[in-house]
Formats: C-alpha cells, sequence, structure tokens
C-alpha cells in the first residue's frame, strides 16, 4: 500500500507498506536463481538437498531465525486457541477455534478429527490475525493461516 500525504496540493511525503502496517524493505538479492524450477535443477546438479541450498545461500543463521519463526507460529495458534468470546474488530464476530478444537464427535473417525484439528488452528490464527495478535504471514492472500496450521499438525 502506498499512503502519500499532500498540503495545499502539493505532495509532502510517501510510504510505501507492506502488511501488519510495516513498511516496505528491501533486503538482499541472495538468490540468483527466479524460480523454484531453478533451484530445483541447482540442486539436482550439485546433488545437495533443499535445505543445503537455502544454508548456502542465507548462512548458517538462517536455522535460528526459522526456529524463531516457528515459536511465533506456535504462539499464534497456542493465544488463538485459549480464547473465547467476541473479536476486538467491532463486527461482533465470535471467536471459534476453542470451540472447534474441543468438540469432537462420538464415533468421530481419525481423518474427521485431524481435520476439525487442522481447521481449529487456522481458525485460531485468523482470529489471532484480525484481533491483531501476533502472527507470522506471508504475502498469500490469508492462506499462510492454513500453511501454518498444516505445518503445526
Amino acid at each position: 500500500m502506498i499512503l502519500s500525504a499532500r498540503f495545499s496540493g502539493d505532495m509532502i511525503g510517501k510510504k510505501t507498506y507492506c502488511r501488519a502496517g510495516r513498511e516496505e524493505t528491501q533486503g538482499p538479492d541472495v538468490y540468483p536463481e527466479n524460480s523454484f524450477a531453478e533451484i530445483s535443477t541447482f540442486c539436482k546438479a550439485n546433488h545437495i538437498r533443499l535445505s543445503d541450498y537455502v544454508e548456502q545461500r542465507e548462512g548458517k543463521q538462517i536455522w535460528e531465525f526459522l526456529q524463531g519463526i516457528w515459536e511465533a507460529m506456535k504462539y499464534s495458534i497456542d493465544e488463538g486457541l485459549s480464547v473465547t468470546g467476541i473479536l476486538e474488530s467491532g463486527l461482533n464476530v465470535e471467536r471459534k477455534a476453542k470451540y472447534l478444537y474441543h468438540q469432537g464427535h462420538v464415533g468421530e473417525s481419525p481423518e474427521t478429527r485431524e481435520n476439525r484439528i487442522v481447521s481449529a488452528y487456522a481458525f485460531a490464527v485468523n482470529e489471532q490475525n484480525a484481533a491483531a495478535g501476533t502472527v507470522v504471514t506471508a504475502p498469500t492472500c490469508g492462506g499462510e493461516n492454513t500453511v501454518l496450521s498444516s505445518c503445526f499438525r
């Protein structure tokens, strides 16, 4: 999103923001490949795993960074599953994650249970996001909640 400020018709300021109100930044270009297909070709040609490729490009510190992201993701799910009531958004929407998580049914198949739990995780993260809680996201139009819940399970 680009926000601009005008005074008497003249632009006096302009900022570009990404999701969650953070100013957009441009990091170093550490990946010379431009697609996953190119990365896959590189890995096959060099007989390395994708994780080895990431470490080569990012450095060993990537694992500590990713561990921090993983902890934030788990925290978001745990927080979302612990809260009930109306979301603070002002839209009068009731939280459902905790209810969904605890609503097992007699005779529920393992597949149905797993789907219910994964859905509860996704609801938990969505609700945390709606309540401006801690959420780890990616530019996927909301799909990060589904991805996160699938990884967590």
